[in-house]
């Protein structure tokens, strides 16, 4: 007898998960955006897609997403967005209906990543990333939008902090810069920061720790 409740009561769990998987989703408001250029068309990498890297929200339902775009006029609903070489990471913030707020654009000569974009409690945004910077000694400055460029007349083959490449980067909720941390030692060369040197995820405490 016990067999069968715990068979009938299986079924009936089932039928009702089911039919919550079955109902149809309202959508209240969805934005496009990107650029016209594939960034690689022969890779199969996730890296290679232009994508939402990873998304936040504030405590004024105001939005942050973190995305890699292509070449190619890139823009996020009709607005149009920068871009320096190959494919850049975007830092854009929308209020909860989705108007655009603000935007920002992090890249180098190559190839860029952006990995995290949190906030803390008093609505201030930190970015984690890593851009691969300069290769030829003609090639555009490594940048964070207009908050700050890095020397670009030094070639990247002699160390120094023009080759930073991991950084977390922080704004306020207005999109007005606070400050950029770089963990290395400020000695790189271009190939080490290939080869040796790269950033990843974080997370940042209720207080901005």
């Amino acid at each position: 007898m016990k067999t069968n409740q715990l068979y009938y009561l299986t079924f009936l769990l089932l039928l009702y998960s089911t039919g919550l998987m079955s109902q149809n989703y309202h959508w209240d408001w969805a934005k496009s955006g990107g650029g016209t250029q594939p960034l690689n068309n022969q890779s199969t990498s996730f890296n290679d897609y232009e994508r939402v890297v990873d998304i936040t929200v504030d405590s004024n339902n105001n939005y942050y997403y973190l995305m890699t775009y292509g070449e190619g006029n890139p823009n996020f609903d009709n607005h149009p967005l920068l871009v320096n070489e190959i494919r850049d990471v975007y830092l854009v913030s929308t209020d909860c209906q989705g108007n655009f707020r603000w935007d920002k654009e992090f890249g180098g000569e190559d190839i860029d990543f952006g990995y995290n974009v949190h906030t803390d409690t008093a609505n201030n945004v930190y970015v984690s990333g890593e851009t691969w910077g300069r290769f030829t000694s003609t090639g555009r400055a490594t940048y964070w939008d207009t908050d700050l460029v890095l020397n670009g007349t030094i070639a990247p083959s002699v160390a120094g902090p023009h080759n930073r490449c991991a950084y977390i980067i922080k704004y306020n909720d207005q999109g007005v810069f606070q400050w950029i941390k770089f963990p290395d030692n400020g000695m790189l060369t271009a190939n080490e920061v290939i080869f040796g040197f790269q950033g990843r995820e974080m997370v940042v405490e209720p207080d901005g720790t």
